[in-house]
């Protein structure tokens, strides 16, 4: 890297922003140089974020008109107000970090077992799922079984029916949630592979079994969770009343 210049691009809306600092006489060292160009970002983020307010609402007030009636509405639009005030105040938010890339990625622990919700991409190269898909890796995609992807959410996983994905709802999945990957994938296979998860959305929720199905996993999970989960096991033992209901009519 040149010691000559520090160069920094930012993008906002979708339009980049070259920041760029070179060094004068009066930085005599590689450190005064690069203090103030991380300065001049700071200061080119706040311009550009104050400049970006108006359209960080917009696009909210976009987002939820295609959400219906649900209750969210009220939440993203209130989130979005309360991100575009604080840039119009010039307040950086304080979530989120990144890595300088002249460091190189941070060090895995030597002799420790690699986290379950990280996928090989490489010899030796771990990613996430999310982010193995966004550098092209779609062959990571996890399908257990056909129709349904497992994918991480938060420190947990779920099963999401592919053909229930949109644009506007990229994270949508079928309700239960897993603690580890292994568990999903015990699951799937053995408790919802009788299932046809290629169908579309509208026949799924048609199907009488997929639902009793899908709820009774969903708060056995619960319970795993938390054995004092008295809510949790009422749900279950109407869950399994349900499908042994089912059961006892289709056999009639």
């Amino acid at each position: 890297m040149s010691n000559d210049f520090r160069e920094t691009t930012i993008t906002v809306a979708g339009v980049a922003h070259v920041i760029r600092t070179e060094r004068i006489g009066t930085m005599r060292t590689i450190k005064h140089l690069e203090a103030a160009h991380t300065k001049a970002v700071r200061a080119a983020v706040i311009d550009l974020r104050r400049a970006n307010a108006d359209n960080m609402e917009a696009v909210a007030e976009a987002k939820v008109s295609k959400l219906g009636g649900l209750p969210t509405r009220d939440l993203i639009i209130r989130e979005a107000r309360t991100r575009a005030n604080q840039a119009r105040r010039g307040t950086l938010p304080t979530y989120g970090a990144y890595d300088d890339a002249r460091k190189g990625f941070p060090k895995a622990p030597s002799g420790k077992p690699v986290p379950s919700y990280l996928v090989e991409i490489a010899p030796g190269h771990y990613a996430t799922a999310e982010a193995a898909r966004s550098l092209g890796a779609e062959e990571l995609a996890d399908e257990v079984l056909p129709g349904l992807e497992l994918r991480r959410y938060g420190r947990k996983w779920v099963l999401c029916h592919v053909l229930s994905v949109t644009e506007e709802r990229p994270n949508v999945h079928i309700g239960p949630v897993f603690k580890t990957r292994e568990r999903a994938r015990e699951v799937a296979r053995t408790e919802l592979a009788h299932l046809d998860w290629t169908r579309s959305t509208e026949d799924l929720l048609a199907d009488p079994v997929a639902g009793p199905t899908v709820r009774l996993i969903k708060w056995r999970e619960f319970v795993a969770a938390s054995k004092r989960n008295a809510w949790a096991k009422e749900k279950v033992s109407k869950a399994e009343a349900e499908i042994a209901a089912l059961a006892h009519t289709l056999a009639a």
